[in-house]
C-alpha cells in the first residue's frame, strides 16, 4: 500500500500539477487580493507546496531505510547497517565511475560556462555581422516556440 501511494503521490508529474493548479489560481485572481477565491487558491499554493516537500522528505527517508537493508529477489529482508556502503565504497569500478562523472560534470559545465561567456563578450562588441550573430544565438529558443504556434493553428 504505501509503495503504492510513494509511486503516485511522490512523482513529479503529480507534484508538479498540484503546484501549478495553486499557483495559477493565483495568478487569476491576483487583482481581487481579498477575495475568497484568492484566498482558497493560495492555500492550494501553499498546500500543494506543503506537499511536494513532505512527500520528497517521506520519500527519502524510506530510501535511506531501504539502503541499510539486504533485499533478495524473493522479497526477503534484512537489516544490513552500513555493509551495503562498505561494500560500495571498497569497490574500484564505483570509484572509477565517481570520477568519470566529477570530471564529465565539470567539463560540461564550466566548458557551457566559458563557450557562454565568449558568445556574450562577441556579442556585446564590435563585430560585422552583429545582428545576425545574434540571431543565429537566440534562433534555437525561437524555434521551438514558433512550432508550437504552428502546431496549435492547426489544432484550433
Amino acid at each position: 500500500m504505501w509503495k503504492r501511494f510513494c509511486r503516485f503521490a511522490c512523482h513529479p508529474a503529480i507534484l508538479v500539477l498540484v503546484c501549478l493548479a495553486g499557483a495559477f489560481g493565483v495568478y487569476e485572481f491576483e487583482n481581487a487580493l481579498e477575495t475568497v477565491p484568492f484566498a482558497l487558491a493560495l492555500a492550494a499554493a501553499i498546500a500543494g507546496l506543503i506537499f511536494l516537500a513532505t512527500n520528497r522528505a517521506a520519500f527519502s527517508i524510506y530510501i535511506g531505510w531501504m539502503s541499510l537493508q539486504h533485499v533478495s529477489l524473493s522479497g526477503e529482508r534484512s537489516f544490513a547497517g552500513f555493509d551495503n556502503y562498505r561494500t560500495l565504497l571498497a569497490d574500484q569500478v564505483f570509484w572509477r565511475a565517481a570520477w568519470n562523472t566529477f570530471l564529465v560534470t565539470n567539463a560540461v559545465v564550466y566548458g557551457e560556462m566559458l563557450l557562454g561567456l565568449g558568445f556574450a563578450l562577441l556579442a556585446a562588441g564590435w563585430m560585422p555581422f552583429r545582428k545576425i550573430f545574434i540571431a543565429l544565438l537566440i534562433a534555437p529558443y525561437a524555434i521551438n516556440e514558433v512550432s508550437a504556434v504552428a502546431m496549435w493553428r492547426f489544432v484550433l
